[in-house]
């Protein structure tokens, strides 16, 4: 199920090529044997490499503004029978074709007063930083729904990377400002040390059970640090300098690989004020509840096709809980009120299905019920291993 947080791509029989979503300038990884591949970042060709189930880093390099980096990527594939929610997928590398799943595992380090400053390419666009803060996904999320995929950079010696952006802390706390924060190579970065007015921020999150709060970023929308990033994930109150902040995005993670991200409400995103010296506290979690939208396509005359790539949990602050790496909601039910026999499941994707459209490895396929004047219908799941049961309530067709 790790494979499911990669970034997938797939390529044609031998002499074809493809563009890693993401890279700019664009990085193709080339097939050119049987089991045979290359990547080229705009310069020479890596060394060949193989696509097996075991993961195979790869350095290249990169042509950035006529200059040529250091670059390297993380990929695999798989088997030709591999068991993913009890359906067997084909993930191995035949004839007419093969799935490639990969990361970029590019990193830079440098010496500064300040100690060994390190930055990863988490976003895979090549670059370390951005000029924008902007998605930069869709892999396993709802239909029309993107994620945000951001740099990491820490400065000395620490268990988990800040957020790339113009300001950052170190692991003991110090603030700092990057003066030339977009980096397409990677070099030449200059630091300010801050000190900012700040207060803290309390992450309150209930309902949810086996997996572990990884990131909660929140995003500056005060004017003197617009974009601020800051992970608040943290049993304790987290330091931050003041201001206003909405939600961005977060990550949970289980043990074996399971991973559920929380976007901010569709309509108003939540919002905390931080004032200096004072703690605001940040309250997500239960209770919770399904929604669905229609299909767009409403093609059956009398019946109401509900999009199964929509399904999603919303929290009581109005956040969405979605792409359930592990715990899919395969399990939905339709029922509709006073009408048992309407009753239907949002039908389960099969292998060959996953195969076809890698989007039901995360969502069911549509569910379709009765439509008539007045009828109610409710979508629940009887029971789940995070959220115990859900539901949406009643819900009235108009």
């Amino acid at each position: 199920e790790d494979k499911l947080n990669w970034m997938i791509t797939g390529l044609k029989g031998v002499d074809s090529s493809v563009e890693l979503r993401g890279f700019d300038p664009q990085v193709l990884i080339k097939r050119t044997g049987f089991n045979e591949f290359v990547l080229n970042g705009g310069g020479a060709d890596s060394k060949p490499f193989k696509i097996s189930p075991k993961a195979v880093s790869v350095s290249f390099e990169r042509v950035v503004d006529g200059q040529a980096f250091p670059h390297a990527m993380s990929l695999s594939g798989g088997n030709e029978r591999e068991d993913i929610y009890g359906r067997s997928l084909n993930f191995a590398v035949f004839e007419t074709g093969a799935t490639v799943f990969y990361r970029s595992i590019a990193v830079r380090k440098g010496k500064t007063p300040f100690g060994t400053l390190t930055i990863w390419d988490h976003d895979g666009d090549g670059g370390f930083g951005y000029s924008k803060l902007a998605v930069t996904g869709s892999v396993g999320m709802p239909r029309n729904n993107f994620i945000y995929r951001l740099d990491g950079i820490m400065l000395g010696k620490g268990k988990v990377s800040s957020p790339y952006c113009r300001w950052f802390q170190d692991a003991k706390g110090a603030w700092y400002e990057i003066k030339n924060p977009y980096l397409r190579d990677g070099t030449k970065l200059s630091l300010l040390p801050l000190a900012p007015k700040t207060g803290t921020v309390k992450v309150s999150l209930k309902g949810i059970k086996g997996l572990q709060l990884q990131s909660l970023l929140l995003v500056s929308e005060t004017s003197q640090t617009k974009n601020l990033l800051v992970n608040v994930a943290n049993k304790k109150p987290v330091s931050v300098p003041i201001g206003r902040y909405k939600l961005l995005q977060g990550i949970m993670r289980g043990k074996k690989g399971e991973e559920l991200l929380i976007l901010p409400a569709a309509s108003l995103p939540r919002q905390i004020n931080v004032q200096e010296g004072e703690q605001a506290l940040l309250e997500l979690g239960g209770e919770f509840k399904l929604t669905v939208d229609k299909a767009a396509d409403q093609d059956q005359a009398g019946k109401l096709i509900l999009d199964g790539q929509t399904l999603m949990v919303v929290g009581a602050g109005g956040e969405r809980y979605v792409r359930f790496v592990g715990e899919p909601l395969f399990d939905a039910e339709v029922q509709v009120k006073g009408k048992r026999k309407a009753n239907t499941t949002f039908e389960k994707p099969t292998g060959e299905t996953m195969n076809s459209d890698f989007a039901f490895t995360y969502y069911p396929m549509n569910a379709t019920i009765p439509a008539f004047a007045g009828m109610e219908y409710r979508i629940i799941v009887p029971k789940h291993a995070w959220f115990k049961k859900l539901s949406s309530g009643w819900i009235s067709h108009n």
